[in-house]
């Protein structure tokens, strides 16, 4: 096992936020996906109540995979208004579409003791925070995402970050009974908040949430505008890891782009403590857990002391 900072984990590898929905994605595909080899599965985020985000419909079947909920029949026409594929990635505008924290702890959360869960939680004020955090004193989880990144909610984040986030994250710190990780935004100064998480003991940061970006229809002009994740941030991720570990000492889980071992090396080369794999789940979904499984057998064998 591995100590981050009091976040007590298998092994260096995480899924990032959403990336298996909310812990119970593949639960039935084991053992070619398994959302229990991870060191961290990290939940999509939850607010307060349940939310539609940008989708037309709300999310009424919490069990359903996010391809049944994407492509299914009955609502394909809205795909398109929440996800696009562009070449090697995804752009997503959901806006924490979510069934809402209390019906994930009676529905979800008891369906997924055996995977190691983070949860993500999201507000749109610091009292909504605190109220989540109170909630999930009640679990027995490896620890709680602060979400204050997410590009696609309507929440002008730079003001609200500026104006609040150290009693934010002060106040999550004195109510929550788990160790805590805050998520960091490639936008704005993150190596100042990533002191103020460390100087309150916020117990690990997470860096980078997904970019805003923007797609223009070729032949209608319309815009659409979303978070984009993928290949294309890979390396806007590296910088913001490293800058953040040159000026802290804090845990930092990175991700962005990461499609193989080599680029959670170069991740680790820049002195992160985890990496996290998200938008490859939606490419080659079986692939994280082969890497992992891989990188234990060369462990056993003490050719990556270290890295477990």
């Amino acid at each position: 096992m591995i100590d981050l900072n009091g976040i007590i984990v298998k092994n260096r590898f995480f899924v990032s936020s959403g990336a298996l929905a909310f812990g119970n994605k593949y639960l039935w595909a084991k053992p070619f996906i398994d959302p229990t080899i991870f060191g961290a599965v990290v939940t999509r985020t939850l607010t307060l109540e349940q939310r539609q985000g940008n989708f037309g419909v709300s999310p009424v079947k919490p069990d359903r995979i996010l391809e049944q909920i994407l492509w299914g029949v009955q609502i394909i026409k809205e795909r398109p208004t929440v996800l696009r594929k562009i070449p090697g990635e995804w752009i997503n505008r959901m806006g924490w579409w979510n069934i809402g924290i209390d019906r994930y702890i009676s529905e979800i959360y008891p369906k997924t003791k055996e995977v190691p869960i983070i949860v993500s939680i999201g507000g749109f004020s610091i009292k909504e925070y605190i109220e989540m955090i109170r909630k999930l004193n009640e679990l027995e989880i490896l620890a709680v995402e602060i979400n204050v990144s997410c590009p696609n909610v309507e929440i002008d984040w730079e003001t609200w970050r500026n104006l609040r986030f150290e009693s934010l994250v002060k106040r999550c710190r004195e109510e929550s009974k788990h160790p805590l990780i805050v998520k960091l935004s490639a936008k704005g100064d993150y190596i100042d908040r990533a002191y103020i998480a460390q100087d309150v003991g916020i117990n690990a940061v997470s860096a980078i949430n997904t970019i805003k970006g923007l797609i223009v229809e070729p032949k209608t002009g319309e815009f659409f505008y979303g978070g984009i994740s993928g290949k294309r941030i890979k390396e806007i991720a590296l910088r913001v890891v490293s800058e953040i570990r040159k000026e802290v000492d804090i845990p930092i889980i990175g991700g962005g782009g990461i499609y193989n071992w080599k680029d959670c090396q170069q991740f680790f080369w820049t002195g992160v403590n985890a990496v996290s794999f998200g938008s490859i789940f939606f490419f080659q979904p079986w692939k994280p857990t082969w890497i992992v499984r891989m990188h234990q057998k060369e462990a056993e064998n003490e050719k990556l002391c270290g890295m477990f």
